[in-house]
Parts: C-alpha cells; sequence; structure tokens
C-alpha cells in the first residue's frame, strides 16, 4: 500500500477545500446512483437503449470471445473422447443426445397432430426458426440470469421471441438492439414457462430458481405424479411459437417442491492458500537507515530512474481505469453461466487500484466507471454507480484515519466490502421483483474472497507496467 503524498489537509486552506469538495463530488455520485436505481425500479426499460448500444459496440469482441469458448470446449471434447475410445465416440454421444430430444418432439408432434384433427376448425402454421445466432455472453458476476445473443433487430428478432438449443428451451428475448439481443434465461427467478410431460400431458409451470435449477409447479394440487426422468414441454405464449419442443429432464425426486437440473453445469471451485508478500532483507534496511536515503532494491515496484526517460503520461493515468473497465466487461466474456459463479471482477479490480493507489483515483471515479459497469453486470441500472461510490468514501475515510496499514488490515477491510456489495446487489435484485435465495451468493462469497489477492497481484504487476519509462524524444 502506497500512502498517498497528502493525507492530511492541516492549516492549508488549499487542501482543506480540495478534501471538501472531493467528498462532495463522492456524496454527489452517490445522489445520482440513487436517482438512477429508483427509476430503473420505477421503470425497468427506461435504459434499455443504453445497454442495447453498448452491447452493440462490443459485439464484435463478445463473439471472437464466444468463438474461443467454443474452440476450446470443442478440444476438450475431442482430447477426452481420444483417451475414452477416441473422437468418434465423443461425436456418437452428442448425436445420441440430441437424437434423443427429437425422438421426444417427434412423440410431441404426434400427439399434439390428434388433438388438432379432433378440432375441425383449428389450423396451426409450423413455426420456422428467424435466425440462428450464439450466445456470445452472460451476466455470470450478477445474481440475475440474462445472456446477449449475437442478433438483433437486423436479423429480425423482435421482443418476446423464444430461444432455443438442440437440447430445449433456453429463454426469451427481452430487450432488442442493432445487431444484438438481451434474453432472459430460464433459470432466473422471473422467468415463468408453462411446461406439460411428454407422455400423458401432465401441465405445470417451470420457475427458475438462479442458482442454475428449475422448480416445477403443478397446476393441479394433490399427489405429485412426477419421476425421475420425466421430459417436461415447453409452449410457449405467442401462437407463432406454440409448437411443444423438449425441454428438461427431471433430475431428482423429492417430498414437498421438486426441482430439475437445468443443462448449465456446475461449477467446482477449490480454495487456494495465498502467503503474505515478503519484506525486504534486514540488511538492506539497516544500511537505507544509515545512509538516510532510499536505495535502489529488486524489490522496489517502481521502476529505477534511467537519464533520457520518463513514464508515459497518458498511460500512467488512463491505465487503471481501462482495467476497471475490462473487469466489468471480462464476466460476462468468460462463460455463459447458469448461476452467479464468476467474482465481480470489476469491483474487485476498483478496491485494489484504490487500495494499492489511493490517491490514484479520485473519490468521484465510482460515477463514471459505475455507470459503465451498469451497462454490462445485469443489475438494475445505478446499482454500481451508489455502491461504487459508497465504496469510495468509506476506503477514503479508512485511509484519512489508518494510513499506516498492513497486508492482513487490506485484506479484512477489502473481505467487508466485497460481501456488503454482493448482499447489497442480491437486495437490489429482489427489490427489482426477482426472489433470490441467499444461499445462492455463497460460492460467489467465497470465490470472490480468495480470489482479492490474486487481483491485487494483478494490480501491482499493471502499475508497474504503468509507470515504466520510456525514451523521450526531443
Amino acid at each position: 500500500m502506497a500512502p498517498p503524498a497528502n493525507r492530511r489537509s492541516g492549516f492549508s486552506r488549499r487542501a482543506q477545500y480540495t478534501t471538501f469538495f472531493s467528498y462532495t463530488a463522492g456524496v454527489i455520485g452517490a445522489v445520482v446512483g440513487l436517482v438512477l436505481l429508483v427509476v430503473a425500479l420505477v421503470n425497468p426499460d427506461a435504459f434499455a437503449g443504453l445497454r442495447g448500444a453498448a452491447s452493440d459496440v462490443t459485439e464484435p469482441a463478445a463473439q471472437a470471445s464466444a468463438g474461443g469458448r467454443a474452440k476450446s470446449k470443442e478440444l476438450f471434447s475431442e482430447v477426452s473422447g481420444f483417451f475414452k475410445t477416441g473422437s468418434e465416440r465423443a461425436r456418437l454421444e452428442r448425436e445420441l443426445a440430441e437424437a434423443k430430444v427429437r425422438l421426444v418432439e417427434a412423440q410431441a408432434t404426434k400427439d399434439e397432430n390428434r388433438r388438432l384433427k379432433q378440432l375441425l376448425a383449428l389450423r396451426e402454421d409450423d413455426a420456422q426458426p428467424v435466425a440462428f445466432a450464439r450466445l456470445i455472453g452472460s451476466t455470470g458476476a450478477s445474481t440475475r440470469r440474462f445472456a446477449t445473443l449475437g442478433a438483433g433487430a437486423d436479423r429480425g428478432v423482435v421482443k418476446g421471441m423464444p430461444i432455443r438449443s438442440p437440447m430445449g428451451l433456453v429463454g426469451r428475448v427481452l430487450e432488442v438492439g442493432a445487431s444484438s439481443s438481451r434474453v432472459l434465461l430460464i433459470t432466473d427467478t422471473e422467468s415463468l414457462v408453462p411446461v406439460r410431460r411428454a407422455r400423458d400431458g401432465v401441465a405445470a409451470f417451470a420457475q427458475g430458481q438462479g442458482d442454475g435449477t428449475i422448480r416445477i409447479r403443478l397446476v393441479n394440487l394433490g399427489l405429485n405424479p412426477l419421476r425421475k426422468g420425466d421430459v417436461r414441454l415447453w409452449r410457449a405464449l405467442s401462437p407463432r411459437h406454440a409448437d411443444g419442443r423438449g425441454q428438461r429432464t427431471f433430475a431428482r425426486w423429492r417430498r414437498g417442491p421438486r426441482a430439475e437440473q437445468s443443462f448449465g453445469h456446475r461449477l467446482r471451485h477449490r480454495r487456494k492458500s495465498l502467503g503474505t508478500p515478503t519484506t525486504p532483507a534486514a540488511g538492506r534496511i539497516r544500511a537505507r537507515e544509515r545512509v538516510g536515503v532510499p536505495l535502489p532494491s529488486r524489490t522496489s515496484s517502481v521502476p529505477r530512474p534511467r537519464i533520457n526517460r520518463k513514464p508515459s503520461s497518458l498511460l500512467a493515468r488512463g491505465l487503471p481505469w481501462l482495467t476497471i473497465m475490462l473487469g466489468s466487461v471480462a464476466p460476462g466474456w468468460l462463460l455463459v453461466a447458469s448461476a452467479p459463479v464468476l467474482p465481480p471482477l470489476g469491483f474487485l479490480v476498483f478496491l485494489a487500484w484504490r487500495q494499492l493507489r489511493p490517491g490514484l483515483l479520485p473519490i468521484w471515479a465510482g460515477l463514471p466507471l459505475g455507470l459503465f459497469d451498469d451497462l454490462f453486470s445485469g443489475q438494475p441500472f445505478g446499482t454500481a454507480v451508489l455502491l461504487w461510490s459508497v465504496a469510495a468514501i468509506v476506503l477514503e475515510v479508512i485511509e484519512a484515519h489508518l494510513p499506516w496499514r498492513n497486508f492482513l488490515t487490506e485484506w479484512l477491510v477489502a473481505v467487508g466490502l466485497i460481501i456488503a456489495y454482493i448482499a447489497l446487489c442480491l437486495g437490489v435484485s429482489n427489490i427489482a421483483g426477482a426472489a433470490t435465495p441467499l444461499r445462492v451468493i455463497g460460492p460467489q462469497l467465497v470465490i470472490s474472497v480468495f480470489c482479492y489477492p490474486l487481483v491485487g497481484r494483478f494490480v501491482a504487476l499493471v502499475d508497474r507496467i504503468r509507470l515504466m519509462p520510456f525514451v523521450v524524444i526531443r
């Protein structure tokens, strides 16, 4: 932790005014975030245009990331199939899984045709796919389950259309942009889809749980006829897309409410032991004390100054902002998650920069950086602006009262802010209409807390690059 150049205002009127206006700007950022959050809660579609524009701008990079994910998944599948009995077996297993779903769809179509023959006056055309696209991102760090589709109004996508894969229903289109769309996944707590069992047509509703599973709620109360292995068929609300499709296979049976396992794979988390940073040798410290001036050391985080060289001012000032913005976008590009399994990297990088270089980012930095994070996080618009501004004010107060801190103190402060941030994001999402239980954020809390030292290491490396000297040409 590098102490700022001027921690105490003292009797300097200029320093006092600077401190006052800095805190005032931070409070104004928090108030702006609160106003935006209230507007988003009252009118959820108020900022749909901004989110759509941001998604369209980042759509080429997201497409490249999705292509990389697909290639790596195919590579791992081929390697795994080779060690089993070759790549041919892996391909046949995939085709067999899809063939089972299509067989259930054919049976549903047969039953539907039988019903239609009994209704002479009813005619229904077969719905054709509007577009074929790929899910290029998701809100892996949020309790809300949204995904980004790589197709928009330019390919005929409209709001309310169902999104399906060869394995069944994925979600429905919630917002449409020029070249991308926002999809509400069926594992979100606000998703409620009417379904029926394939073999006898038992009607029910499939509601997302927010943790990668969906709950089946029967329409008729009484004895539960569901059994493990039952296949549910979804039926769209729009008559244009009301064809029976393979939905999900029933995963487990228990008394009380039933739950289904979604197609998203759960991640297994491992804790990694992290050591404290080493200190310089005692002899080197005594040498510095005898001389009275700081001596160059190999462990110094600042490169040694050289003749005719100095750090780039653009890189020194812009790299922290760029890394925080990249951290806000990165969770959506890493994987399409059916549960909140990724840490909020943007907030973690923001905390790391504020603790490593307290005077580098101003207090009001939570306003623009929070606005950028709200465009991709999936939270109600204004959540990050409010919480990031409050976190910046808290860190500034701690810096003023505890100027000298060690690694343990910094980590405990960061842990408290991370837990409060994730819990408050869950509360805001539930106020906006979701019903995500508290247990869903448990794995995310553990991963975020133990990932923060790694984020701090990354920020320290970027800080060294930021202060790297370049040749000055005059």
